[in-house]
């Protein structure tokens, strides 16, 4: 097992997680350490009721303590050093891929939470490669913000922080578009030369098409056994591919005083947040449980037992019947805006 100092000595400090948004700690974890993760894994539930992910499987909430506690040392070091403030250990997940039949991402920015509090800097995912059969594939492939930067600023602006956007090649967007409702544009504006990529931002439902092309720009490090890889929630990245088995633990880490959810995640509901909201059971009854309170905001790192499973035993009876009906109308506006929900608007130049 490596300490903190072991950890500073390989890597001086975290500052390329503020300019290029990720970092990569070689070694980090031991073979006892990864066979625990492996033994916890077996033995948890797949989260079948987040129908978004059903293949990943929960870390439990009272599992993995010394494994947290060094990803405090490590949470702490980063706010020493950077600009971040991340000091909760809000929720893990264990992501398996198999080969050639497992977990398979294009280029995105993570979505659920995002719609959470709407911001993503302040926000780390602690990578943990727990076994792995060959270094070179099944990677996460990431685009490095200085290169973004330097390459399309105004792109550069639009994500950083940000969130909820996924990222296709020109001519698989037709099929793509269908998938989130009719739109009202020329599909050959796509086929220009100067469109490499285009940007759907799945948080505000626009459609734009972006000249940088994100695979000349990607970096793949290659992960083993007992490696971190600690990024911030805004960066764009994607499965490498799935040539190998691994299994991977992201424990994701947040700040308190940002983890609010409020009301106003109602508003503004494209086709694809509900679908996604209503996939998760969790959102209506979180959202139920504020309803019967009478809260305006949640502090989901607060009371991430509740995010995790909401429970309404504590509830009065009266607070039930009122958490009851408000989770079932939720779920119905979630299915409602999934299919009569807000319209893409496609942007026909780099600008919002």
């Amino acid at each position: 097992m490596r300490d903190l100092e072991d950890i500073h000595t390989c890597l001086p400090n975290f500052k390329s997680l503020e300019s290029d948004g990720f970092v990569l700690v070689k070694s980090v974890f031991s073979g006892d350490e990864l066979l625990n993760l492996r033994q916890i894994f077996e033995q948890a539930s797949p989260t079948h009721t987040n129908n978004n992910y059903p293949f990943v499987r929960k870390l439990p909430a009272g599992s993995a303590v010394p494994l947290k506690s060094r990803i405090k040392e490590i949470m702490w070091a980063i706010g020493e050093q950077t600009n971040i403030c991340c000091d909760t250990i809000f929720e893990g997940f264990f992501w398996p891929t198999e080969m050639n039949n497992g977990v398979k991402f294009n280029w995105h920015q993570d979505h659920e939470t995002y719609f959470l509090s709407e911001s993503h800097y302040n926000y780390l995912n602690f990578y943990i490669v727990v076994d792995k059969e060959v270094d070179q594939h099944s990677n996460l492939s990431l685009i490095p913000f200085t290169k973004l930067k330097e390459n399309d600023p105004r792109l550069f602006e639009q994500v950083e922080g940000k969130g909820a956007c996924i990222f296709w090649k020109p001519e698989n967007m037709k099929s793509r578009l269908k998938a989130v409702g009719d739109f009202s544009f020329d599909l050959t504006l796509l086929h220009d030369n100067e469109v490499a990529y285009v940007r759907r931002d799945d948080m505000h439902g626009t459609v734009l098409p972006i000249s940088v092309d994100l695979e000349e720009l990607a970096v793949t490090p290659h992960l083993s056994a007992g490696d971190l890889l600690v990024m911030r929630g805004d960066v764009i990245h994607k499965t490498q591919d799935s040539r190998c088995r691994r299994l991977a633990l992201s424990i994701r880490c947040v700040n308190h005083s940002e983890s609010l959810l409020t009301w106003k995640a109602l508003l503004n509901m494209t086709r694809q947040k509900a679908k996604m909201m209503r996939n998760n059971p969790q959102w209506a009854m979180v959202f139920g449980i504020m309803a019967a309170r009478c809260i305006t905001k949640f502090n989901f790192a607060a009371e991430s037992h509740v995010w995790e499973k909401p429970d309404m035993s504590k509830l009065s009876i009266f607070e039930k019947m009122v958490a009851c009906l408000s989770t079932r109308l939720i779920q119905q506006y979630f299915n409602f805006q999934a299919r009569f929900g807000k319209r893409y608007q496609f942007l026909k130049s780099n600008s919002i």
